[in-house]
Order: structure tokens, then C-alpha cells, then sequence
């Protein structure tokens, strides 16, 4: 104890040394020095430690991190971490952030260091730490610096590579992988992604540019593992070590697939360019901005045999004719010197000394700035279309010549620009300048009731490209009007188009004028029907109603038939006063049924328009029932028709059925129920008082109803064909164009009136007839025939041909009878020669009409009686045929007969 008592005074002075050079040490140290107790109390900071907290150290010694630090969450951090290193009793390396007093941020690498007394118990801890704040700014810098390289390298499709000679080893950057499909570390076989073809070239550049021979620079094709094949093309600079040996090669890897394979394409463009403008069969060329012309292709030089060496003056002198060459030098010039496309057609010099037309044509080809950079042009060899031209000329020429030595009024138009041509007579005659009647001004030459017409007709020839024909009133130069023909024949080309119509106009003024005006309005009725009914055909609906009702009636018919018939022939022959009444009322049956039939065929629309005196009040109250059918329990019906009305002359069918549409129109028009009425008079119209009307008596229909009536567009557009405000297939939209078409051919007129909410009325005006309605036949007396005659009877049913042929026996005729239209034929190739065809219409393989047209070529003036259930003939197949329509009595069928043999009628009519 007296040696350690002795020794005190040497430790303490050894610990003070101690302590003062560990206080120097802290003084003199950069780095911040500091220790702590257990509570994490500083008990020691050095100026260093100091000045990087900013507070006096009274606030630091004593105190722990949260009182002197002025971030919380740093202060939090700290804590954490000195607890940590006190717990484990050990050391820690870490790196803090730091914001002093005053702000200022700063990083420090802290080495913290659990502290221990001599029993080897944890004191504290003890820390010291270095500022690395420039540091750390400089490693984000290079990492910023190589983010940015490495996508300015992904941007460009780049990566950067490095091979150390001497380990062998290889770096790449990080998006070699996914460029290339090639790691950033590793030694990896490159070669095993080269495309086999190209290994023996990269190897060679590479042994090459190690050995300082050349560059390396080499481009080849490298398979990426996803199964693409690649353009790669490798730049890379040698590095050497201070005694100049090669130690490092460095570069970058670019995919160029897309530049490799532009440049492979326009080499095979190129290539297909030149194959194309080798073997064209025009003279291609191509030329300079200035028009400096540069290469022309084979057929050129085989055409003009002039050598590739001449220049383009002793080209130009050399093979365009010397009538042109001044010309076309001057249009070179501008044209290439204001960069217009060219075009022009001159005559070159061929090899054998003949000069033939071309066509010359060049367009400018402009960089992406829009700069011409060359131009390509074509010389076409046109000389046939110019020889055919001038040739087309002169033959026009000659055709003017001819027209305007006609007297008659010639034209010719395209079919596309109206007339082109008209003569001289056809302008003297007008009283026009030739420039008022070309194009489609012709038509204000016609009279005003012919213009609309004239084109329609036109219009339609056009379209079907067929010969043109009409008739027109042109206006003379004195103001008259005179009736022509006017008929054109259309030209074609070689490939059948029509390019032009030839015609001319023939004066047919007395012929014409001599037509009776009847026939004329007949004339254009008819038209006016056979247009409605093609419109009305288009309905779907209807047609397939139409065929069917069609076909029922004529099989119905066909069955009434031989009915009526055997009735008719039996009550001629039975005299028992019961047996007759039995038998009238079996006809008066069959004729109820033949009525129904015919009202089925007029609702088809598959009935010929056949006016005749109508009885206004017996056709009504014929309708009557019908209508409150159909109208329903909610409407009332009310008919009211003068009395003593005379005769309409109109079809009966057609007017049933204009009454029954506008009936049911009336119907859709008060859902909720109403009053519809039928008003029938004779009124008489003065001139000028109704525009669609001549003055006259005429029969007035009006049928009102108290619906929902109609605004004034649907008011304008009623009577327009397939016009309907009805939902989808509730309606065609035919109904009120059928009965507007029905009241013009019959010679009236209808008119609607509407409002919303107020109601609609249709008035329907028709003609007066001049002779009176007409009963039934009366069946005469039974007679024979005045004179003998033959008769061909051809139908296909049996027994209608058999109760046909009794009832003709009956009436003294010779009657040969065949099932068939063959069998018919045959019958007249044997040599029988009848006065009357009586046939059917409806057969197999021919119908009547057609056989009754292929015997008029035999027999020019035989007589036909067509027998028909199913009467829906046009005019075409009726030509001068009568009709009579099944079933029929004998009367009919005997007065028919007597008809078409012009023999002195054998059959009377009266009223029944």
C-alpha cells in the first residue's frame, strides 16, 4: 500500500498528462469528439462538436440529444442509435444527418463506440464523427451523371462495354441486358450470340485493333436470346499502360437494325427502280434540280440509237424534231427553273430517221425540307392517240359539214354534258344562238308542258344507254309551237360505252295535231297507272300478299268455272219451275262468290283498270257493312249520298278499294274513337275554280273524320308514294298515292285537307259517265249460232274446258278443243285454221297471251278471246286481246263470241 501511496503522485501526474494531450487531441481534431452517459447526457464535446450543433456548450454538457438538437426527427434517429450501441455493448458505423442551430445540413460518418469502466460495465458511449457531406454530394453527382449517361445511351440504344486484356474479364452497362440480351458482368460467350456468318470478320477487328493495326470499329448481326436478330455495330479505343502495353479496350455497343435495314431497303428499292425503269416501255430519265438531265434508261437509247455521251443540248438537237425544239427548250427552261411540274408533247427522231409523238411528263421529288432534289420523267409514245384524234377531227369536222347541210334540226350530246353539237337549222328554227341550245339549255326550247317530261325521258335513256326517243312541242321563232320526234341512237367506243347520242328532230305537227285529244289523255293515264303500279309493286308486303290472293283467286275461279257453267247450262234445259229456282239461287251464290273474288284481286291490286258507269249509292251501301267492320265498335259510320245521282264513270274495284283505305286512315287517326263520314253529291265545277279540273258535273266524295289530323308537312307529302307517318310495318305508305293516281286516270281529282287536332277531309271528284249503269245478262232465248264458225278452245284445267266447249256446242259453234299451248300449236301446224282463239291465260310452259301472239304471226287476223281467273295482263300482253274474266255465265261467254266474230248480236242486255 506505502508503494501505490508513494506512486499517486506519478499516476495522477501521468493522468493529467493524459488528459491534457486528449484534450489537445480534441481541440486540434477536425472530427466531431464527443461522449455520453447512460442517459445519453453529454459529459464531453470537443470545439468541434461545438461548432457543428451552433449552441454554447453550457446548452450541449448536461444535456441530452432532444434538448440540444433542433430537428426532432433526427433527434429521435440519434437516440435510437446510441441506445442500440449501449445495449450491445459493442461499436457502430453510420451515416447521420445533422441540421445545426443555425440550419445548416450536413452528413458525418459517426463511429460510435460503447463505453466501459474497469469492471467492464457500459458508462456510455464514446463518438466520433467525420463530415462527409461533399463526399456524399459527390457520389450522387456520378450517380446522377450516370443515370443520365445511361439513358442518353438508352435513348440512342447504346451500351457501354469494357474488356480488361489482361484477366479477360468484361463489363457492360446496365442496359446491355436488355438491348442486347447481354450481362453486365461476366465473361460471357459473345460469340455465341453472332450470327455464325459474321464471327470470323468481329474476331479479325478485334485481334486487329489489340494489336493497334487499326480501329476497332466493325458492324455484324447478333441473335438477342428473345429470338430477334440484331445490327450491331461496335466502337472501341485501345487503352495502354505506362510501358505501352495494352491493357484495356473500351467503347460502346449501338443497335443500327433500324439504319441497317433502311439502307438494306433502299438498296433493294433502288435496285426495284432501276429494274422498273429498265423495262417500262416508256423512255424514263431522270434529271438535276436545274433539269440537267443525268441517265436515261434503256428504251431511250435503244429508240433515239443516240449514244450515252452526248450532252443534253446535242441530246435535245439531235432527237426532237426541229419544229419543236425551240419550244420545248423555252418550256424546259421555265418549267425546271420555277420547279412546275412538266409536261409537253413534241415528236422525237427514232433510230430509223421516223419521228413519232410523246407525251413528256416530270415530277419534282423533294427532300424533307420540301427542296427538289432530282426529277423523273417519262416520255409516252402517243402518236396513235393524236393520229386518232386529228383523224376524229376531220371526220367531225365532215359531220358538221353534212348536219349543217340538212335541212332538218340535228344534234349530237354526251352523256354527260347535253348537247355539244346542234346545226344551223336547228338554231333558225328556234330562233337561238347555238350557245342557248347547247348543254341542257335545248330544254327551254320546248314548250313548258314538255320540259319536265323531256329531261325525265332523257334522263332515262342515259341511264339505260338505249336508243332515245320522244315526242316534244319546240318553240319556233315566231312564238308557235310545233310537235317533233325527236330520236337520237347512242355511239359506243370499243369497249361498248356510250360516248355520244347522234339525232335529230323530225316535224310531226299535222300527225300529231290529227290524234284525238281523248286518246291522248287515255294515253297518259295509262302511263300514269303502269308507273303507280310499279311503285305500288315495290311494297314487299303488299306484292306477297298480292301473289297470294292472286293465286287463290285463280285457282277459285278455275273452280267456279265449270260451276257456273253446268248451272247455266242445266237451267237452259231443265223446265220444272223448282229445279230453275234451285238452280238461280246456286248461280246467284256463285255469283256472290265471284264478286268476293273480284274484291280480293282489286284490295292485290292485281286487277286491270277498267272504268265503267258506276252507281254511286248502290256501290255504298254495297260497302257499307265492310266499313263498319272494319272500323270498329268506337267509331260511328255515317253514309250519306244524294239522291237521283248520275252515273261515275270509274273502275268500281279501284274506287271500293280508295274508300276502304281512306276509311281505315280515318280509323288509325282516332284511336280513342270518333265519327267518320261518307258524303256523296254531284257537283258542278265552273272554269278556273278548281286548277286540277276541267268544267263539268262530277260526282263529290267526301270522307271526314274528327282524328288527330295532320300538320302542313305531312299534309305536303301525303300522296307521296311510300310516305307514311304509321310505325314500322303498319304501313306502305301506297294508300293515298293510290287513290291520288286512281282519281287523275280516272279524269277527277282528290285534294286533303287537315289541321292538328281538327280532323281530315278527303274529297274525291269523278267524271259524270255518259251512259247509264248496266244490270246483269240476261240469258236470251236459246238459239243457234247465225253462221258457222270454228273455234280453237285451249285451257289446261279439264273441266273448265269441258262446261267451255258444251256451252260454245251449245251456241252452234264447231269447237276444237286442247289441253295445252303445245298441243294448240300442233293443232295449227296440222292445218286447221280457226275463226276465234278462245284460250286461258295461266298455263304451263306458254301462257295464252304468248300463244296468242305466236299464232298472230301465223294468222295476222285472228281473232282472241283471253279467259283468265287471275286478270293482271299489262298492256303489253293484252295488245288488241279481249279478256273475260272466270268464272262467267253463258250470256257473257255467248256475247263475247258474237263480239270478236263481228256477227249481228245474239244476246240482249237489261237492267235486272
Amino acid at each position: 500500500m506505502a508503494d501505490d501511496a508513494s506512486r499517486m503522485p506519478e499516476i495522477d501526474a501521468e493522468a493529467g498528462r493524459l488528459s491534457a494531450l486528449l484534450q489537445a487531441i480534441g481541440d486540434a481534431a477536425p472530427n466531431l469528439i464527443y461522449a455520453k452517459d447512460l442517459e445519453r447526457r453529454m459529459i464531453y464535446v470537443n470545439p468541434a462538436t461545438v461548432q457543428a450543433i451552433g449552441r454554447p456548450v453550457e446548452q450541449i454538457i448536461g444535456h441530452c440529444e432532444s434538448e440540444w438538437s433542433s430537428d426532432g426527427d433526427e433527434a429521435r434517429e440519434i437516440a435510437a442509435m446510441d441506445a442500440r450501441v449501449m445495449a450491445s455493448g459493442g461499436q457502430e458505423i453510420v451515416d447521420e444527418v445533422f441540421t445545426s442551430a443555425t440550419g445548416q445540413q450536413r452528413v458525418f460518418r459517426t463511429a460510435k463506440t460503447a463505453m466501459r469502466d474497469a469492471s467492464g460495465a457500459v458508462i456510455g458511449l464514446v463518438g466520433v464523427s467525420t463530415d462527409v457531406t461533399s463526399l456524399r454530394r459527390s457520389e450522387e453527382a456520378l450517380r446522377a451523371n450516370e443515370e443520365r449517361m445511361l439513358f442518353g445511351l438508352d435513348a440512342a440504344r447504346m451500351a457501354a462495354w469494357e474488356f480488361d486484356l489482361r484477366d479477360g474479364s468484361s463489363r457492360r452497362s446496365q442496359n446491355a441486358m436488355a438491348l442486347f440480351g447481354l450481362p453486365p458482368e461476366g465473361t460471357s460467350d459473345l460469340y455465341g450470340l453472332v450470327h455464325p456468318d459474321d464471327v470470323d470478320r468481329l474476331k479479325a477487328a478485334q485481334a486487329q485493333a489489340v494489336a493497334g493495326g487499326a480501329p476497332y470499329d466493325v458492324e455484324f448481326r447478333l441473335k438477342h436470346p428473345d429470338g430477334r436478330m440484331l445490327w450491331v455495330a461496335v466502337r472501341g479505343q485501345l487503352q495502354r499502360d505506362e510501358t505501352g502495353r495494352p491493357i484495356n479496350l473500351a467503347g460502346v455497343l449501338m443497335d443500327i437494325t433500324a439504319r441497317k435495314h433502311a439502307e438494306l431497303a433502299a438498296e433493294r428499292s433502288a435496285a426495284e427502280f432501276e429494274a422498273l425503269a429498265e423495262n417500262v416501255s416508256q423512255l424514263a430519265w431522270m434529271a438535276e434540280p436545274d433539269g440537267t438531265v443525268t441517265w436515261f434508261n434503256r428504251r431511250w437509247y435503244d429508240y433515239t440509237g443516240l449514244p450515252s455521251g452526248l450532252d443534253r443540248d446535242a441530246r435535245v438537237a439531235a432527237a426532237v424534231h426541229p419544229e419543236d425544239r425551240e419550244r420545248v427548250i423555252a418550256h424546259w427552261s421555265t418549267s425546271f427553273g420555277t420547279g412546275v411540274r412538266w409536261e409537253d408533247t413534241f415528236r422525237l427522231k427514232r433510230a430509223d430517221g421516223e419521228y413519232r409523238w410523246f407525251l413528256s411528263r416530270a415530277e419534282p421529288i423533294h427532300d424533307a425540307r420540301g427542296k427538289i432534289v432530282r426529277w423523273f420523267g417519262t416520255n409516252t409514245d402517243v402518236t396513235e392517240q393524236i393520229e386518232t384524234a386529228e383523224a376524229l377531227a376531220r371526220s367531225e369536222a365532215q359531220f358538221r359539214a353534212i348536219s349543217e347541210a340538212i335541212p332538218g334540226m340535228l344534234f349530237v350530246s354526251s352523256p354527260t354534258a347535253g348537247n355539244l353539237h346542234v346545226n344551223e337549222t336547228f338554231c333558225s328554227f328556234t330562233g337561238r344562238a347555238r350557245e342557248e341550245l347547247l348543254g341542257d339549255k335545248w330544254v327551254d326550247a320546248l314548250h313548258p308542258d314538255d320540259q319536265a317530261r323531256a329531261r325525265e325521258i332523257w334522263a332515262g335513256a342515259l341511264k339505260a344507254e338505249t336508243i332515245y326517243m320522244a315526242e316534244y312541242r319546240f318553240r319556233r321563232a315566231d312564238g308557235t309551237f310545233r310537235w317533233h320526234l325527236v330520236r337520237a341512237l347512242p355511239m359506243r367506243d370499243e369497249a361498248g360505252r356510250v360516248t355520244q347520242w347522234v339525232g335529230a328532230c323530225i316535224d310531226i305537227h299535222e300527225r300529231h295535231m290529227a290524234e284525238q285529244e281523248l286518246q291522248r289523255r287515255v294515253d297518259e293515264a295509262i302511263v300514269e297507272r303502269e308507273r303507280a303500279l310499279f311503285q305500288l309493286h315495290e311494297a314487299q308486303k303488299l306484292e306477297t300478299i298480292g301473289q297470294l290472293t292472286g293465286g287463290v283467286a285463280h285457282d277459285f275461279n278455275n273452280l267456279l268455272t265449270p260451276i257456273v257453267g253446268s248451272l247455266d247450262l242445266l237451267r237452259r234445259r231443265l223446265e220444272d219451275e223448282r229445279s230453275v229456282r234451285l238452280i238461280d239461287g246456286a248461280l246467284a251464290s256463285a255469283e256472290r262468290a265471284r264478286t268476293l273474288i273480284q274484291r280480293l284481286l282489286a284490295f292485290a291490286r292485281r286487277q286491270t283498270l277498267q272504268p265503267r258507269a258506276v252507281d254511286p249509292a248502290h256501290l255504298v251501301q254495297g260497302m257499307r257493312e265492310l266499313i263498319q267492320r272494319s272500323l270498329g265498335p268506337r267509331i260511328d259510320f255515317v253514309a250519306e249520298v244524294e239522291s237521283d245521282l248520275p252515273a261515275a264513270l270509274v273502275d268500281p274495284n279501284q274506287l271500293e278499294l280508295a274508300l276502304l283505305n281512306l276509311s281505315v286512315n280515318a280509323r288509325d287517326a282516332m284511336p280513342h274513337g270518333g265519327r267518320l263520314g261518307w258524303h256523296v253529291t254531284q257537283e258542278q265545277v265552273a272554269a278556273d275554280e278548281h286548277p286540277d279540273l276541267a268544267p263539268g258535273n262530277y260526282i263529290r266524295i267526301a270522307v271526314s273524320d274528327t282524328g288527330i289530323g295532320m300538320d302542313a308537312d305531312t299534309l305536303a307529302r301525303a300522296v307521296e308514294p311510300f310516305f307514311s307517318t304509321k310505325a314500322a310495318g303498319q304501313g306502305t305508305g301506297l294508300g293515298l298515292s293510290m287513290v291520288h293516281g286512281l282519281a287523275g286516270q280516272s279524269g277527277g281529282a282528290f285534294r286533303l285537307e287537315s289541321a292538328p287536332g281538327q280532323g281530315t277531309r278527303a274529297t274525291l271528284w269523278l267524271p259524270i259517265a255518259l251512259e247509264k249503269t248496266t244490270g246483269t245478262v240476261v240469258e236470251p232465248e236459246a238459239r243457234t249460232a247465225p253462221r258457222r264458225a270454228r273455234l280453237l278452245l285451249v285451257d289446261d284445267d279439264e273441266e273448265v274446258r269441258f262446261t267451255t266447249a258444251e256451252s260454245l256446242i251449245e251456241l252452234g259453234y264447231d269447237v276444237v278443243s286442247a289441253a295445252s299451248a303445245q298441243e294448240a300449236l300442233e293443232t295449227i301446224g296440222a292445218g286447221m285454221k280457226p275463226d276465234l282463239l278462245v284460250t286461258d291465260h295461266l298455263m304451263p310452259d306458254m301462257t295464252g297471251a304468248q300463244l296468242a301472239m305466236e299464232l298472230r304471226q301465223r294468222l295476222p287476223r285472228l281473232p282472241v278471246l283471253m279467259v283468265t281467273g287471275y286478270a293482271q295482263l299489262g298492256p303489253e300482253e293484252l295488245g288488241d286481246f279481249d279478256v273475260l274474266p272466270k268464272p262467267y255465265r253463258h250470256a257473257e261467254l255467248a256475247l263475247r263470241v258474237a263480239e270478236l266474230l263481228a256477227e249481228e248480236p245474239v244476246l240482249q242486255r237489261s237492267l235486272s
